[in-house]
């Protein structure tokens, strides 16, 4: 840091030596300009020093003077000095100047013009100054930067073309930056250097020798520069000496004035390439069309992976399935238990060839209506065995007890069974899911992104205008999906404000989906604005006596385009409803945001709940909302009558499934509606709906003329303690969302 600041001043101070032009008004402008941009106490001291080589030390002072009072000035008051304040003070400085000769008219006219040309040169500097040694030559330059630098460059060729020296510095100063421009920023910005400086030059010298020379010797450096930066220099070399020789004579190469240009293709050749292509990363010159078509090739292939990952999970998902055996029938279960009683006491009765040979279909008749009484009653005793078992058996109590424990192990084994199955199943769906949420992102990857780099020209140049330091912009396109990536200096990272120019840049809206901080930079991640935003409200009331609801809700983006709004009713009231009606909607919420579609995430959460216990239930009502066009699609199950209000109209939108956790099957009633700007969706818990009655809320939706969700939602709730006398007989929640 130390090096690139001194290096910095270096540079300063040799362009305020040079600037003897206009009465030092030249130096001026640079002292003043690096005043503003850079530290003004060094500043000062270069233009004092640079002044007193030119023998201007008192127009340096009270220049300098003026400068620095008005800048304590704007220190102390904590308030920093406009650009065109600073211009009004850059013209008080030159008051000394221009009242020394007020009375010889002609030359207080000279020194009034060459102040104002100065005070001009200033203006320049200052953006030259900010676009170099503040912004950075990583960062885009704006055009009426790129013009300030140029028309620099054209001051400081003039005034290196004016000195009365016996070398040509101009010819070995121009070539050393046409070669290291071609080397750090192409082949354009090599010609345009070469062009630029040598409009200096002619300026100075009213001559076109030393033009042409560094013009077609630009020309040779690129060209060759296609072989390697080694022969573009040592033939520019050749080609130099074979122009003076032909234009300028033989007498200009025996008094040496070709020095500087030899010492300048020296100096370039001996930089080592590592600090040139360092310097070339610093400076932002990369290939950015290899480094686009790298990350499609990289999407391709990481999508494939993502293709293959699916299989896996697929295939896995049918193993586990494939893995739930099923319980045992009933008529399965009645003959096993029969052939095991027969077998574990009939074997060494005295009576067996009485009863199996002589009576067997009767016998087997009296034990399989037994065993169906044990199977659906849980037991059978004494009572429930017929006639002709009685007179015959003489081993009642054995064969009851025996039944007895086979159909409570059935039970057990098939309570077992089932949880085992559901297990299998369960997992079987999870990573189904997995599958089918790898490959909806293995097939967005697939699509190939464009990028627009006229477009990502544009903002960077408007970013720039606006004082906003970007390093990188990409302008994608995707599926029909809009995003930005910028990298911004920390410094200059107000969100809103880069949203606003980004979006006046590209002609529609953008907002920021997510930000990663970098150090001194941060990376904003921008996506295309959805047409639609919803607004909402939420009240909820715990039943009388209870100091938490049982009901719970939650409103999520799903992803950018897209918001989940849920109500979820446990049953019962209290902590316990409040838990489990938590952990519903929790796993609902998280399913949503994965990305796992919706059949898939009701039957994932029914099963999960089944397994808590058999007495767990949770009525859900969810409403998945897409921004970008309005779309609503309504979820329902086991929930209450939910109000739509569209255009001016209200309807009932209700269900007639079971609430989640009753069956092992589920099937939830779905439907879905377009809604517009200002229409309203109502959700209400089970307990609002008792209290109020679904047609006096429908009515009360659809003639009220309130806009804010909150208060709707409040005035509802207000309603119904009303009509329960502040005792409500059950938790309610109400939740309002309204499209704007």
């Amino acid at each position: 840091m130390f090096y690139k600041k001194l290096l910095i001043y270096c540079v300063i101070a040799a362009a305020m030596v040079l600037g003897k032009p206009l009465d030092g008004l030249v130096a001026f402008g640079v002292y003043a300009s690096a005043m503003y941009c850079l530290n003004m106490w060094i500043s000062t001291l270069l233009y004092i020093a640079a002044s007193l080589l030119h023998g201007q030390l008192l127009f340096a002072l009270s220049r300098s003077g003026v400068l620095l009072v008005v800048m304590l000035l704007h220190t102390l008051l904590k308030k920093k000095a406009t650009r065109p304040l600073f211009v009004l003070y850059c013209l008080l400085a030159n008051v000394v100047y221009c009242a020394e000769i007020l009375s010889d008219v002609p030359m207080f006219l000279d020194r009034i013009v060459y102040s104002l040309v100065g005070t001009a040169f200033a203006v320049v500097c200052i953006y030259s100054f900010r676009a170099v040694f503040v912004k950075g030559f990583s960062y885009r330059l704006a055009l009426d930067e790129v013009l300030s630098v140029a028309i620099f460059a054209v001051v400081m060729s003039y005034c290196l073309s004016s000195l009365q020296i016996p070398f040509d510095l101009f010819e070995g100063v121009a070539l050393l930056t046409v070669l290291l421009a071609m080397t750090l920023k192409g082949e354009f910005t090599a010609i345009a250097s070469a062009v630029t400086l040598s409009m200096g030059n002619a300026f100075a010298t009213g001559q076109f020798e030393s033009t042409a020379i560094v013009c077609v010797l630009a020309l040779c450096a690129v060209v060759l520069n296609r072989v390697n930066r080694y022969a573009s220099a040592f033939f520019v070399a050749c080609f130099y000496l074979l122009l003076v020789y032909m234009w300028k004579g033989e007498g200009y190469l025996f008094n040496l004035s070709f020095l500087p240009v030899m010492m300048a293709v020296l100096l370039y050749v001996v930089i080592p390439d590592k600090c040139l292509k360092r310097l070339a990363e610093q400076m932002g010159n990369g290939n950015k069309d290899n480094a686009k078509n790298a990350i499609n090739r990289l999407r391709w292939g990481l999508s494939a992976k993502l293709y293959r990952l699916s299989d896996v999970f697929f295939a896995m998902k049918n193993t586990f399935s494939s893995m739930a055996e099923g319980v045992m029938t009933a008529e399965d279960a009645r003959q096993q238990i029969v052939k095991c009683v027969t077998e574990e006491v009939c074997s060494d009765c005295p009576n067996r060839s009485l009863c199996w040979r002589d009576n067997r279909r009767t016998a087997e008749k009296s034990l399989t209506d037994l065993v169906y009484i044990a199977l659906n009653r849980g037991r059978v005793s004494i009572l429930d065995i017929d006639s002709n078992l009685t007179g015959r058996c003489q081993r009642l109590n054995g064969i009851l007890t025996r039944i007895n424990g086979r159909a409570v192990a059935f039970k057990d084994y098939c309570n077992r069974t089932a949880q085992a199955d559901s297990t299998k199943m369960l997992i079987g769906e999870q990573l189904g899911g997995v599958s089918a949420v790898m490959q909806n992102m293995a097939q967005s990857l697939k699509g190939q992104v464009t990028f627009r780099p006229d477009k990502e020209r544009d903002l960077l140049e408007n970013l720039s205008f606006h004082n906003i330091r970007a390093t990188e912009g990409s302008l994608m396109e995707n599926n029909g999906e809009k995003s930005v990536i910028l990298t911004v200096d920390k410094r200059d990272a107000d969100i809103r404000n880069v949203e606003k120019i980004v979006s006046d840049s590209l002609g529609y809206p953008m907002c920021t989906e997510r930000t990663m901080d970098d150090g001194q930079y941060l990376t904003v991640y921008m996506l295309e604005k959805p047409r639609f935003e919803l607004a909402y409200g939420i009240r909820s009331v715990p039943k009388d006596g209870q100091c938490v609801s049982g009901d719970t809700h939650s409103f999520v983006g799903i992803d950018n385009n897209r918001v989940m709004m849920a109500l979820c009713d446990g049953m019962g009231s209290g902590e316990r409803a409040e838990k489990m009606s938590e952990i519903a909607i929790t796993l609902v919420e998280n399913f949503y945001r994965a990305g796992f579609p919706s059949e898939l995430i009701l039957t994932c959460v029914n099963r999960l709940l089944q397994t808590f216990n058999t007495d767990t239930f949770c009525a859900v009502d969810i409403v998945v909302a897409d921004l970008s066009c309005g779309r609503c699609d309504f979820v329902k199950l086991g929930a209450p009558e939910c109000f739509v209000r569209q255009q001016g109209e209200t309807s009932i939108v209700d269900g007639s499934s079971l609430p989640l956790g009753v069956l092992d099957e589920m099937k939830p009633s779905t439907c879905n509606r377009v809604l517009g700007s200002g229409d309203l969706v109502v959700l209400c818990s089970d307990g609002v709906i008792d209290c109020l009655g679904a047609d006096a809320i429908a009515d009360y939706v659809n003639q009220t003329i309130l806009t804010n969700p909150q208060i709707v939602a409040d005035e509802l709730m207000e309603r119904a303690l009303e009509k329960c006398n502040n005792k409500p007989s059950d938790d309610m929640t109400v939740v309002v969302a309204r499209m704007v």
